[in-house]
């Protein structure tokens, strides 16, 4: 993803009043959700419109679509990079 794209896609959320120091920001490496849950589809769907119309960056688009269908998500505190690193290859 371009630098000017992602500049672009930051700045319109600011510009809609995405408050985003109140937000965390996520590396989704795999998320565990109810699928038909109406409010989890409804995030899906805007997170997806945000990768599919923007930057493909999740750490961008998925705290903000959190925001915009006021989905309140908790995360798992772990080092997942550092637990994958170090797995053995099969």
């Amino acid at each position: 993803a371009g630098v000017e794209l992602m500049t672009n896609q930051v700045n319109s959320y600011l510009e809609e009043g995405f408050p985003h120091k109140d937000y965390n920001h996520f590396m989704n490496m795999f998320i565990g959700r109810r699928h038909h849950s109406e409010n989890v589809i409804n995030l899906m769907n805007c997170w997806w419109g945000e990768i599919k119309n923007n930057s493909y960056r999740d750490q961008l688009s998925f705290s903000y679509s959190c925001w915009k269908t006021n989905f309140n998500c908790s995360r798992i505190e772990a080092n997942y990079d550092e637990y994958f690193r170090n797995r053995p290859h099969r």
